[in-house]
């Protein structure tokens, strides 16, 4: 895994982002997981999972952050998180840093192929390429 320079003031802002994104929208079962993406202008876009009973018509965070960032003209990111809120933390809620599932690495790679990715490796904060979520990826050439 190829680390890229990250900075903790850029995680951070995703995190607060994710964190408003999610916060008034909680809803156990339902609405759990949000992500931001910054965009190369500066802009901070942000989604929340959207479950459904149907498994197959659910829509993950990054989903719906991308689609309001290509809605508001952003074509270009620079970094991206997603995250879980964890409602029964010890000193309250807990919201904790993921790693996009299979299908939205896939998503992340089409559309910000060039963003950093933090994920948490071992209790440390990564910014990472997608392609090293996403090593092989399918291409149509």
């Amino acid at each position: 895994m190829n680390s890229m320079p990250g900075d903790r003031g850029e995680f951070m802002r995703l995190r607060e982002a994710a964190a408003g994104a999610i916060g008034s929208n909680f809803d156990a079962g339902r609405h759990e997981i949000a992500s931001a993406f910054i965009a190369d202008d500066g802009r901070t876009f942000t989604g929340i999972n959207i479950k459904a009973v149907i498994g197959r018509a659910s829509v993950c965070a990054e989903a719906t952050a991308l689609g309001s960032a290509l809605i508001a003209g952003a074509r270009s990111f620079s970094a991206a998180a997603v995250f879980i809120l964890m409602p029964n933390g010890r000193t309250g809620p807990l919201l904790q840093l993921v790693s996009p599932c299979g299908p939205c690495r896939e998503l992340i790679s089409d559309y910000a192929p060039t963003a950093r990715i933090y994920i948490d490796t071992g209790g440390n904060v990564t910014a990472i390429a997608i392609g090293d979520l996403l090593p092989h990826k399918y291409t149509q050439s």
